[in-house]
């Protein structure tokens, strides 16, 4: 499963969350004497626990329907190959709202990285869901994260134009200059395959 990843998707996505990760330090170096106090119910929690069920039965349809692939889908490299095929050909509307949602998982996966060493200063957990302490804030906040993840991914997959199987732009015959005299590659994907 690890030969369909992209380098270049997984690079991103571990900068993102390690730049997270390093902004959350001053959080925690900021702190100090918790100056809040715990508001009761501000936990949320038997709202996450439907949340855990519902996410959790969700991951088990779509892996039972699509395969394990899918929990890395936005992450390979055919999935890149999507990505650049739509902002090459695709129109306005869907390449605003390709990078609206490209945006909402960069700042997903920063503030997951955020949540690390910033979840350790006591008033950034005080009054937050799973809150005060920092594992439960955490779990929610992954919680929170994963759903945000898995709902863009499924939009992503219906909004990128998608290539014909196991084939690139430029590779198939025909699309290449010179294939066809006085043929020129239309370059544009057709068709409709999962991610």
């Amino acid at each position: 499963m690890t030969k369909m990843l992209s380098l270049r998707a997984v690079s991103v996505a571990a900068a993102l969350f390690g730049l997270g990760v390093v902004s959350g330090v001053p959080f925690y170096l900021a702190a100090g004497t918790p100056t809040d106090r715990q508001v009761p119910g501000t936990d949320a929690w038997p709202v996450f626990i439907v949340l855990t069920a519902v996410t959790g039965l969700w991951a088990l349809l779509e892996v039972r329907r699509r395969g394990a692939a899918v929990l890395i889908a936005p992450y390979r490299s055919r999935a890149v190959r999507r990505l650049a095929a739509t902002v090459q050909c695709g129109g306005h509307l869907r390449r605003a709202a390709v990078g609206f949602l490209l945006l909402l998982n960069a700042y997903d996966l920063w503030r997951s990285g955020v949540q690390v060493v910033g979840g350790l200063a006591p008033d950034f957990t005080t009054n937050a869901w799973g809150g005060p302490g920092y594992l439960g804030a955490m779990y929610c906040h992954y919680l929170v994260a994963v759903l945000i993840w898995g709902v863009s991914a499924v939009v992503l997959d219906r909004l990128l134009l998608t290539l014909p199987t196991g084939d690139r732009p430029g590779d198939r015959p025909g699309d290449r200059p010179g294939d066809r005299p006085g043929d020129r590659p239309s370059g544009r994907p057709s068709g409709r395959t999962s991610v």
